[in-house]
């Protein structure tokens, strides 16, 4: 090989390195496997550019030129993910009560919170005060997730007066349930959500345990609950207590399992205050805050919520005739005020359950959450009824076993309809099959001698035509004749519960018949059903008028469902 040098001198002048023959050899080959090397190099590079598909552009020249290979074949890239795109949510369990397979994506709940209205009354700090407990948010996250996909709902209020809308200006639009439906139904907007305002008046709990299939109907997604006015003040393992407690289990145990949340309208009068020992403590609100506790329920209570503003003595707003005018229609009712401070902590808490879900979306996790056994009774072997216990209108008459006299008949009029068993002429007669045994001698086994089961009967009193009907048990078990006269004084015809002591049998067979006796001239006799009480040796309802109209239009006296 040639020498090879390298000047480093001015004019051509020799200077700097000059290399041996024999490294210069060494170097040429050097020289050439390297630019060998980059050709090579270039060419995969570009074959490896080249789209998959065509035939590869024609290699640079080599030293030592070679066929380039074809160019790989290319897969089409992945779609990307639509939720991962668009910031929305996904339901891994199913969103109608029970499980399923992967949801479609979900609107962000942040962003249905933004466009969802909200102008407090109140400072939303302040309102924390009232959310006393957020309880197990599982089945209130099915809910959300279920409104969220686009699916219609059922709300039910039950309870009595405050929920039913006393108070209020306008019924239906400025009380607690009827202010709650609209802040849903314009956040969450479908034609077909159902908002039953199921409350009745003067109602405690242990009515609604025993008849609550006439007032919650099985596709229920949501309850709203509110007795405390009425259930009182009565503290630890008292009757009303224990009635509201089967009352709570047999609402988480309702077909679609819905989520309960307890409202809690503190009762409030001034003179039990002044004498009362600890008056934060003189209403029933610690009573149903530790059954919402036991059951992991959320609820909300306007005593945490105003005491420190209003309630407490010493306070700017203590005075003789406070809190009434403040918020108050009267001592046992909220007036428009009141009504949209109890809203606004239910809404409050909604829209907590919304953030959550934007956070941790609702998963199988929370479905067998929602599914979970209960735990036994808080208050000792407070279970409720296997059986049927409100036996009304058509329910009743599946268990008229022979019928003399008596006919079942429209007695009101078309538009106002009252349905019931009438007979007109005395020794007519009815026979009824019940199930007096209660559910705490089913599950204990044992028939305790002495210790009966108090039945109700619904029977209409009225000014005019009306006779004396007689009761007594005719087969399986026992009691002592009832007699009811149905002429009373007042100029109006009403609906009344009366109820006596009857043994506890499976199958008790109850007669009435009409006596010849009549203070009115008249035998008229009507009979819409009976109320099996579902705890024995206890007189749970009262022999009162019923506020009930089991033959209203809105389906409850039918039993649509």
């Amino acid at each position: 090989m040639a020498n090879f040098a390298v000047n480093n001198g001015a004019n051509g002048a020799e200077g700097g390195w000059k290399l041996s023959s024999e490294r210069t050899s060494r170097l040429g080959f050097t020289v050439t496997i390297s630019l060998v090397l980059i050709a090579t190099l270039a060419a995969i590079a570009v074959t490896e550019l080249h789209p998959a598909g065509k035939s590869c552009a024609e290699c640079p020249a080599c030293p030592e030129p070679q066929q380039p290979e074809p160019c790989p074949e290319q897969q089409p890239c992945p779609a990307p993910d639509a939720a991962a795109a668009t910031g929305s949510t996904q339901a891994t369990a199913g969103t109608g009560g029970g499980k399923g397979g992967k949801a479609p994506s979900l609107p962000d709940p942040l962003a249905v919170l933004r466009a969802s209205p909200w102008e407090p009354s109140l400072p939303e700090h302040e309102l924390l005060k009232g959310l006393v407990s957020y309880g197990d948010m599982s089945r209130m996250r099915r809910f959300f997730t279920k409104l969220l996909s686009g699916q219609a709902v059922t709300v039910v209020s039950i309870g009595g007066s405050v929920s039913w809308g006393h108070g209020a200006s306008v019924r239906g639009q400025t009380d607690l349930p009827a202010l709650v439906f609209q802040w849903m139904n314009a956040t969450f907007p479908h034609p077909q959500h159902k908002f039953l305002n199921q409350a009745i008046s003067a109602t405690p709990s242990n009515y609604f345990t025993l008849c609550l299939q006439w007032h919650v109907p099985p596709d229920a997604d949501l309850v709203l609950m509110e007795f405390n006015p009425n259930d009182g003040p009565d503290k630890g393992d008292m009757p009303i207590r224990r009635a509201h407690e089967r009352l709570i289990r047999k609402l988480l145990v309702h077909d679609r399992r819905p989520p309960l949340l307890e409202v809690i309208f503190c009762y409030w009068a001034l003179d039990w205050m002044e004498s009362a020992e600890i008056p934060y403590r003189m209403g029933g609100d610690d009573e149903l805050g530790v059954l919402s506790q036991y059951y992991h329920l959320p609820f909300v209570s306007d005593r945490s919520l105003l005491w420190d503003a209003v309630y407490a003595k010493g306070s700017p707003n203590y005075t003789a005739e406070a809190p009434w005018p403040y918020f108050h229609h009267d001592r046992n009712h909220p007036n428009d005020v009141g009504h949209r401070y109890l809203a606004e902590m239910v809404i409050l808490y909604m829209r907590r359950v919304l953030e959550d879900l934007s956070l941790r979306p609702f998963s199988d996790t929370d479905e067998e959450a929602s599914q979970a056994p209960l735990p036994p009774p808080m208050l000792r072997n407070n279970w409720p009824n296997i059986n049927n216990s409100c036996l009304v209108g058509k329910l009743f008459g599946e268990h008229v076993v022979a019928s003399r006299g008596f006919k079942w008949m429209n007695d009101g009029t078309k538009e106002k309809p009252k349905w019931g068993w009438v007979g007109t002429t005395p020794n007519s007669t009815l026979r009824f099959e019940i199930n007096t045994a209660t559910a705490r001698a089913v599950q204990s086994g044992a028939m305790e001698e002495g210790v009966a089961t108090h039945v109700g009967v619904l029977h209409l009193r009225s000014y005019e035509h009306m006779g004396i009907v007689e009761f007594r048990c005719v087969a399986g078990c026992d009691c002592q004749p009832l007699n009811i006269d149905g002429l009373h004084e007042g100029k109006f015809s009403q609906v009344y519960h009366t109820a006596w002591p009857v043994t506890r049998a499976e199958k008790c067979v109850i007669e009435a018949r009409t006596l010849e006796d009549t203070r009115s001239g008249e035998h008229k006799v009507r009979i819409d059903g009976v109320i099996v009480s579902e705890v024995a040796g206890e007189h749970e309802l009262k022999d009162d008028r019923i506020h009930v109209d089991f033959n209203a239009p809105d389906g409850v006296g039918q039993f649509e469902w």
